[in-house]
């Protein structure tokens, strides 16, 4: 696809980093790849609604579409037989669920070996790292480290906050 997102240097870079090759298909050719196209907007549409109601901006639409394909690909699906979900498609068994949570939700996390050592620091909620199966999170940090990434096992989640700071503005 040659939408402008795809060719964007923050895209180019994130694919480089991810190992992943980009090529664009002719204009007017993507019509052929019709099932792809419909995905591809289907989680532009997902990612767009996580950043509206975690009121996280543009800044966060990596980790926002990340975190998007990665829920994607573990819920069961129609499309499928038997209605099974791309990733147990793929890896032939039931995808684990247990550490699944709401993108942009508030957390506390500790850093390896300062859990018993008092309270924890605030962050919020981005998503999944490649170890998540074993329960590690990818964490914006708040208050002075604000802007940095962090990855921890060692998670709470306010649990309660479905949608967290969503305000509807058409009212």
């Amino acid at each position: 696809d040659a939408d402008a997102i795809f060719k964007s240097e923050a895209f180019q870079r994130h694919c480089s980093d991810k190992d992943v090759d980009l090529e664009y298909a002719s204009p007017g050719d993507q019509f052929f790849n019709g099932k792809v196209e419909h995905l591809i907007g289907v989680m532009k549409i997902k990612m767009h609604t996580v950043l509206k109601a975690s009121g996280l901006g543009m800044d966060y639409w990596s980790e926002a579409l990340e975190y998007c394909v990665y829920t994607y690909n573990r819920l069961p699906s129609k499309a499928n037989p038997l209605n099974c979900s791309p990733y147990q498609m793929y890896h032939g068994k039931l995808p684990h669920l247990g550490h699944l949570r709401g993108f942009g939700c508030t957390c506390t996390y500790w850093v390896e070996g300062s859990m018993s050592k008092g309270t924890g620091h605030d962050g919020i909620f981005l998503g999944y790292t490649k170890q998540s199966p074993r329960g590690t999170y990818h964490i914006a940090v708040k208050g002075k480290r604000k802007g940095t990434r962090v990855d921890s096992a060692h998670v709470t989640f306010d649990e309660y906050q479905i949608m967290p700071k969503f305000v509807d503005k058409t009212k």
